[in-house]
């Protein structure tokens, strides 16, 4: 169960997805199609004038994890159709994401720091 900040649940997700891709024998995690689903309460310390919730926080999180990537995709959504003070239900993000936000002069750091993660998605068609 989930239970942290959502950039840290977000980095965490990317990192599972990375070792499921990776060529590591050792892995615990299986190789081959797949959905992993996790549940429970992610946080936002919002600072400054940040708006956005807690599932878009954690997909941009997860798009820098898993930048580059193929036939990954992960999203997050509030089981209330709410994602913080927004009419966004959450989000979802592939290998490809990070790489159109830099090709659209968006930078997802920028707005991770700042927290207004409902206006990237917004400028940016993913």
């Amino acid at each position: 169960m989930l239970d942290c900040e959502a950039k840290e649940a977000g980095r965490m997700m990317a990192s599972i997805a990375k070792e499921m891709k990776s060529d590591n024998q050792m892995s615990i995690y299986p190789k081959g199609p797949c959905a992993i689903i996790m549940g429970g309460e992610t946080v936002v310390n919002v600072s400054g004038n940040g708006m956005g919730g807690r599932n878009q926080e954690l997909v941009l999180s997860a798009a820098l994890g898993i930048e580059g990537l193929k036939d990954i995709t992960i999203f997050s959504i509030g089981s209330d159709g709410t994602d913080g003070p927004t009419d966004a239900a959450g989000g979802i993000v592939d290998g490809e994401s990070a790489v159109m936000m830099r090709e659209s002069d968006v930078d997802p750091i920028t707005y991770l720091k700042i927290m207004i993660h409902i206006g990237l998605f917004m400028q940016v068609e993913i």
